[in-house]
This record gives C-alpha cells, sequence and structure tokens, in this order.
C-alpha cells in the first residue's frame, strides 16, 4: 500500500521537487492521488487496460546481501509518449536509535534504459527537477544509502525497452519472520506508465547474483 501511495503521488507544485538530499523538502513525494495510484480498473476513470504492474515479493526468494532481481519491461508506442514511474519500498528492520545512520538494510533500485545503456538510480533526482537524470559514468554512482523509500521517475520521450533491478546492498538483519535462517529483506515494487491508464506491453522477471555496476 505504501509503495502504490508514493508511486501514485503527484507533485504539489512546480516550485518544489523531489530531491532527497535537500535540506528542506516541502512536500515529500508529492499529494496523493487516487486515480493514478489504484491500477486503472479499479478507478472511475475508462480504461480498457492497466498499465501498472505490482509486485510483493515472495518471503521464500528475499533479498540477501549480493543477491539481485531484475524484471524487463517494454513500453507500448503510446506508453513511450507518458511519464515511467519506479517505486521501491521495504520495511526495514528497526535501527539503533544513537547510529548516524538509521537504515540497517540497504537495497538500491536501479533502472536501465536497455535503448540507450542509460542508467537511473533510486532517489537520484537534481534540485529543480521531478525526474532523474541518467547516471554519469565518468562519477561515482549517486546511491542512497539512507531511506528505505526509492523512486526513479523518467519524463516522456521514454525507450522502448527497460531493466529495473532491485539490489541487496547491505542486508544485515533478517526482516522476513516467514524464513527464519537465512538474513534476508523482502520488498514491494509498483511500475506504472503515464497516470496508469496506458499500457505496458510486457514483463518479466529473473533472479541473479549482484553483478558490477558496468554489467547492469
Amino acid at each position: 500500500m505504501k509503495a502504490l501511495l508514493i508511486n501514485g503521488a503527484r507533485t504539489v507544485a512546480d516550485q518544489y521537487d523531489f530531491n532527497t538530499r535537500a535540506p528542506f523538502n516541502s512536500q515529500g513525494w508529492g499529494l496523493i492521488n487516487l486515480p493514478t495510484t489504484l491500477p486503472g480498473g479499479l478507478t472511475n476513470l475508462t480504461a480498457p487496460t492497466n498499465s501498472m504492474f505490482i509486485f510483493e515479493q515472495n518471503p521464500t526468494n528475499a533479498l540477501a546481501t549480493g543477491q539481485s532481481e531484475t524484471r524487463h519491461i517494454s513500453t507500448s508506442a503510446a506508453g513511450r509518449n507518458q511519464a515511467l514511474r519506479v517505486t521501491l519500498v521495504w520495511t526495514d528492520p528497526p535501527g539503533n536509535p544513537i547510529a548516524s545512520v538509521k537504515l540497517v538494510n540497504d537495497l538500491d533500485l536501479i533502472v536501465t534504459n536497455l535503448d540507450t545503456g542509460d542508467i537511473f538510480f533510486g532517489n537520484d533526482i537534481i534540485s529543480g527537477t521531478d525526474s532523474n537524470l541518467p547516471w554519469n559514468t565518468n562519477t561515482v554512482p549517486n546511491i542512497d544509502v539512507v531511506n528505505n523509500v526509492e523512486n526513479v521517475y523518467l519524463s516522456p520521450r521514454l525507450g522502448t525497452n527497460y531493466s529495473i533491478t532491485v539490489v541487496g546492498r547491505r542486508v544485515n538483519v533478517n526482516a522476513v519472520t516467514a524464513n527464519p535462517n537465512n538474513v534476508v529483506q523482502d520488498y514491494a515494487l509498483v511500475i506504472s506508465c503515464g497516470d496508469g491508464l496506458v499500457p505496458n506491453a510486457r514483463s518479466e522477471e529473473h533472479t541473479s547474483e549482484l553483478q558490477s555496476l558496468r554489467h547492469l
């Protein structure tokens, strides 16, 4: 539910942005908007198909440190003229109150445009914008190590094919009671195109060990 609400939220006003590292964040992830939060078939809007993928990870294959899970999506011709939004959320175990960084289990969201090779990291949204810019490969990746919510928002004029990877960057405490013999973290992932009215063609999934960034 948290991933759905965040993914469907919209900016309060043009003067605000989604920069998570700003000293002042006046809108969080925006204003909750049910028509863009709910799958198209459940709203009052007329939607012949639904362009939203919702994944709640099975506890039996939650991520340990060094593991990743990748899904592939293809956008339709109409969908490429809409925005693409990807939201990753997980329930982090309690942190030490005196620790400088409270995040216990760190997952990363990485979206790759398979047509161009451009890579986008979760929450890498600069001041003054509401969408991610591709990683400049001449710089160190700007990876979020603080939040248990990560978003990638891509502006219209999308590519045709994308991979969406969730990485178990650092899983220190087991967060899955149904999987007590491992140290793993589960998550929820929501992917939507436009306002939830334009269909994506397909979604595929595979799980792998973590590869280096240049191979993702």
